[in-house]
């Protein structure tokens, strides 16, 4: 059966803030026409709950377990096309006016690899998902804009990102690899992918809820057929577990 994919109306298309920056609230009348919870004997059961996560920009998707835990291996999907080879990167870095011709004059794949990592650290600026208030995998990446760029959502950013294996957050993590992003702004992973989710009640219909991101503290109702919400309505999670009963064992988060 095919996944049901978000709701169209909430793809957005505002720019979003560097990774260094505070998130904005959201508005207190985003709440504001909330319906009170049905009384207790009325209220729908939910029996099931599956997650996902969901990037609009180019219609991919992955089960909510996959995307969380992420390895390298992933990364591809997660940006939605294959990695840079060395040399690909090396050109790239290039155009965007980085004089790399040491690095290029270095014979072997793995000797010149190496190298540009270490001038992507030293030149480059470096992030932690890690340290964000998000639920996607745990990705460490360094980011180069042009040299004459300083965090411009909207100019072209090349990543070396590497994924973390689980364990200590200071260590255990893949290689990098590296990707170009055209509008880092709109398509980086970190802000273009979101979570989804699907109630499923005790009369087998489906509510379906839409993040506005990964961090999933507020999500849009999508669907709605036992009436609890409206379609477009805006719900935190204390509204959704008060709306609802819920199976023993299961939850939203």
């Amino acid at each position: 059966m095919a996944r049901p994919r978000m709701h169209p109306s909430r793809v957005r298309q505002t720019p979003r803030p560097s990774p260094m920056a505070r998130r904005p609230p959201v508005p207190h009348t985003a709440h504001a026409a909330r319906r009170r919870p049905k009384p207790s004997a009325d209220k729908p059961r939910v029996v099931a709950v599956e997650k996902w996560a969901t990037d609009p920009s180019n219609g991919q998707d992955m089960p909510y377990e996959r995307f969380v835990y992420a390895k390298g291996s992933d990364l591809p999907d997660i940006f939605g096309y294959a990695a840079l080879t060395t040399d690909q990167a090396i050109r790239k870095l290039v155009e965007m006016g980085w004089g790399l011709d040491e690095i290029q004059e270095i014979e072997g794949d793995e000797d010149r690899e190496d190298a540009l990592v270490e001038w992507a650290r030293e030149n480059g600026k470096a992030a932690n998902t890690y340290n964000w208030s998000w639920w996607g995998p745990t990705l460490h990446f360094i980011g180069l804009q042009a040299p004459d760029e300083s965090g411009d959502p909207w100019e072209p950013e090349v990543y070396f990102v590497r994924a973390h294996l689980g364990g200590d957050v200071s260590r255990n993590y893949s290689g990098y690899s590296i990707f170009y992003v055209e509008e880092p702004g709109e398509d980086a992973p970190w802000y273009s992918w979101r979570l989804s989710a699907q109630l499923t009640l005790d009369d087998g219909s489906k509510v379906i809820l839409d993040a506005e991101d990964t961090e999933g503290a507020h999500w849009t109702v999508a669907e709605d057929p036992s009436g609890t919400f409206r379609a477009e309505q805006t719900v935190r999670e204390d509204d959704l577990t008060a709306a609802f009963d819920w199976d023993a064992g299961v939850s939203l988060y």
